[in-house]
């Protein structure tokens, strides 16, 4: 069910600011890497200036907020 509204919210696509670009690309991660936040990087290529990776603990928090939100949604639903 997730993977579908991931899909619908790809789908809809509209302009965003950096910071929800990268909570969408973390949030796409975190659903086919299969060990988790562990293995994730994300780097932030702006026009103009050379690629800035995260720190791992920067994303570890959007991996936080993103399984609160599902989780919320999820009691929601019921």
């Amino acid at each position: 069910m997730e993977n579908q509204n991931f899909i619908k919210r790809i789908q809809n696509y509209k302009e965003v600011d950096e910071e929800e670009a990268v909570k969408l690309a973390v949030m796409a991660l975190v659903e086919v890497v299969e060990s988790g936040k562990k293995n994730i990087d994300i780097g932030v290529l702006r026009n103009g200036k050379q690629i800035e990776f995260l720190e791992r603990n920067k994303i570890a928090d959007l991996v936080k907020e993103i399984e609160a939100e599902k989780k919320k949604k999820e009691e929601d639903n019921f």
